[in-house]
């Protein structure tokens, strides 16, 4: 009796030492960039699941380890406990050693490693060190509370239908063309007479003689995710919501939805209701989203856990929300995938598609 309670205490601090080394981080870093799931067309579900995964699966998957380890005799299952305990310590230091100073990779991983085996002997030989871990096991629920019901994060998980039940009807039927070129210098359009210049762009210079256009326009935000919506809203973003129809249920989307066929491409917004616009996200299967999100979460975790120089090899997250991993790759598989699921986000795809709508 007194071993199994043993064990479950044991297991109940690897499920403390998980939270703190990887739920927490990732939670901290996600909820402040709640985008990220915007821009993976993320359900309720979907998220739901990943706080499953980090805080009950992955130190479940580690107690388990140390349950067959205890197969062969109680003294190598409490071995594999240290280790586990030493290696879970490591990586909380980790991210706290990184910001200490400058050091090489190698320094950082051998001071967690020194933290975590120095942590493991006092955990196994003090009883207070043991009692600490089983005093914080309240984590195990304010972490994932924290996360779901006090950062933006609820907005996705608790977001209701859709927004505007009746859409209105408008008196007209031209058709309409509206394109957002993300990140467009308009002055790189122009001749030295701030006319566009219809020898580099014959095109474009062709449609301002029919058109008005202002030369001056501008954006009111630095950030696509905060630049967008007033396009479409024809009010100022708010740092507080998300680029999605729940926050903005009045747009253009919604205006036009009652009268006109939509077909709407969005690449980090969802200000279109599923109601009404058959967007990539919205065909993404369960599985696609799923695997999209663990795998581009486990690549932020990396960068989160390494230290600088041990992350050139790692796909690169700066610039993009998604898909770190494809973009980063040339490898066939990844090829293939891009061309058949356009949702990858790849930019040149897009493009491509949009041009064969019109």
């Amino acid at each position: 009796m007194q071993q199994k309670n043993g064990f479950f205490i044991d297991a109940l601090h690897i499920f403390v030492l998980c939270s703190f080394a990887l739920a927490q981080p990732l939670f901290d870093l996600l909820s402040r960039r709640v985008q990220f799931f915007v821009a993976h067309g993320s359900k309720p579900v979907d998220v739901i699941l990943l706080v499953l995964i980090l805080c009950i699966l992955l130190p479940t998957i580690a107690v388990l380890i140390e349950w067959v380890a205890g197969l062969f005799g109680r003294p190598i299952r409490k071995g594999m406990h240290g280790l586990v305990v030493a290696g879970l310590v490591a990586a909380i230091a980790l991210p706290v050693l990184k910001q200490m100073g400058r050091f090489s990779g190698a320094t950082l991983l051998m001071g967690a490693a020194i933290l975590g085996v120095v942590a493991a002997i006092s955990y196994i030989r003090f009883h207070p060190v043991r009692n600490l871990l089983t005093v914080l096991s309240p984590a195990l629920l304010v972490f994932p509370g924290l996360f779901l019901f006090h950062t933006p994060v609820f907005k996705i998980v608790f977001r209701g239908g859709d927004p505007i039940a009746v859409y209105p009807n408008v008196d007209a039927t031209a058709p309409m063309i509206m394109v957002i070129f993300d990140e467009f210098d308009i002055t790189s359009l122009m001749d030295e007479h701030r006319q566009i210049d219809p020898i580099r762009y014959p095109n474009f210079a062709a449609l301002a003689r029919d058109a008005t256009w202002f030369r001056n326009t501008t954006t009111v935000a630095d950030h696509s995710e905060y630049a967008v919506p007033p396009s479409l809203t024809g009010n100022y973003s708010g740092r507080l919501r998300l680029p999605t129809a729940a926050d903005y249920p009045h747009n253009l989307f919604t205006l036009l939805g009652g009268t006109y066929d939509l077909k709407v491409f969005e690449t980090l917004t969802q200000l279109c209701p599923d109601q009404l616009c058959d967007s990539s996200t919205s065909r993404e299967s369960f599985p696609e989203r799923m695997e999209s999100l663990l795998s581009d979460v486990s690549i932020v975790c990396l960068h989160i856990l390494l230290p600088p120089d041990l992350t050139t090899g790692l796909p690169t997250i700066e610039g993009t929300w998604k898909d770190f991993v494809a973009r980063s790759s040339g490898t066939e598989k990844d090829t293939k995938r891009k061309k058949r699921n356009w949702e990858t986000r790849d930019q040149a795809w897009l493009f491509d598609t949009y041009i064969e709508s019109i």
